[in-house]
């Protein structure tokens, strides 16, 4: 019976109108099926599948650019903006169940406060546009809801499409490496690789650390692009000032979660600037292969952990830190990658 046998359920019950408009024209419309079976649809889907689904049935991507814009003035003016289509919100599980609204409200929450475009087919992915990526963000609310986004894959996009999340306060994890946990983020130079602009991104992802009083931002990782951006001979790499300046930026933005390691609790544990070491949270030095990258946080777990004796390390193949409660480490190598179970790596 399956999914066929859901859609014809519910498209032959207490739909007369749409079956009249429907049968004058010979056939059944995507626009005919009910509300309740594009859900039922969708729930076979992953979860980025399903905003692309939701978006796709409700209009073309480029204009949810325009309802993005429509809702700021909407906001400027103190004018509620208008809610997402109902065969959206349906999709996207954003429907209010009448007896239990508290706790359709939370589920809705939880389930899109992560958004990994891994769970696409590559295929995919790679052809996913700035405004695919904006419609996403805007049907499900990311500003508000979105607490981690990777955007594994996206070698398309120049950073426009994540205009939607400027100013979020709730967004705690941020990977714009383009790559799966376990690959390596080396996947083109700066003149025939990813397409991402520091120009475009960098003025967003300040908008989400302007005042680190409200904002949640924990965990970022910055694209191999962006920490690579020329080189002028094979071992000075030509790094943009704009990158720079924000890697400055967020390293001090970093500095109010430094403290003392809560694993090892030893008198010397400490984390972020405060580390006797003088480890930065971000590496600020050009000459480092690993430049750009941010100290002291795991990728899994996004909890914060001290260099000292062996709480977090980071995998020289995929260039991410990890505790070691989340990843073992093998000589500077997560298993993972020792393992080759990602064949970038």
């Amino acid at each position: 019976f399956g999914v066929k046998g859901t859609v014809a359920t519910m498209v032959t019950s207490n739909h007369s109108k749409r079956q009249k408009t429907s049968s004058s024209q010979g056939g059944i419309r995507i626009s005919d099926i009910p509300d309740e079976a594009l859900a039922a649809i969708a729930q076979f889907l992953t979860k980025p599948t399903q905003a692309l689904f939701a978006v796709a049935i409700t209009a073309p991507s480029p204009s949810w650019r325009e309802s993005e814009l429509t809702t700021k003035v909407q906001l400027e003016q103190q004018r509620p903006p208008s809610p997402p289509s109902s065969a959206c919100q349906a999709i996207l599980s954003l429907n209010p169940s009448p007896h239990n609204l508290t706790k359709h409200r939370d589920d809705a929450n939880k389930k899109w406060a992560t958004l990994d475009f891994a769970y696409i087919e590559p295929s995919l992915t790679k052809k996913l546009s700035d405004d695919d990526i904006a419609a996403v963000l805007v049907s499900i609310n990311a500003v508000n809801k979105l607490e981690s986004l990777k955007l594994t894959g996206c070698v398309n996009i120049a950073g426009h499409g994540l205009n939607p999340l400027r100013g979020s306060t709730v967004l705690k994890q941020l990977d714009l490496s383009l790559v799966g946990q376990h690959e390596s983020p080396n996947i083109g130079s700066a003149d025939d690789g990813p397409l991402l602009s520091e120009d475009v991104v960098i003025p967003i992802l300040e908008s989400i650390i302007d005042n680190e009083e409200t904002s949640s931002l924990k965990q970022l990782q910055l694209p191999k692009k962006f920490r690579s951006i020329g080189c002028s001979n094979i071992n000075k790499p030509m790094i943009s000032q704009l990158v720079d300046n924000f890697i400055l930026k967020y390293d001090s933005f970093l500095e109010h979660f430094g403290g003392t390691c809560t694993k090892c609790k030893g008198d010397d544990a400490y984390w972020g600037n405060e580390n006797i070491n003088g480890i930065p949270w971000f590496i600020d030095d050009e000459e480092s292969s690993f430049y750009g990258l941010q100290n002291f946080t795991c990728y899994i777990c996004t909890q914060h952990f001290c260099h000292t004796g062996t709480c977090v390390g980071r995998c020289v193949e995929c260039e991410k830190v990890y505790c070691n409660d989340c990843v073992t480490m093998e000589a500077e190598t997560c298993r993972e990658c020792l393992e080759g179970k990602k064949s970038t790596c």
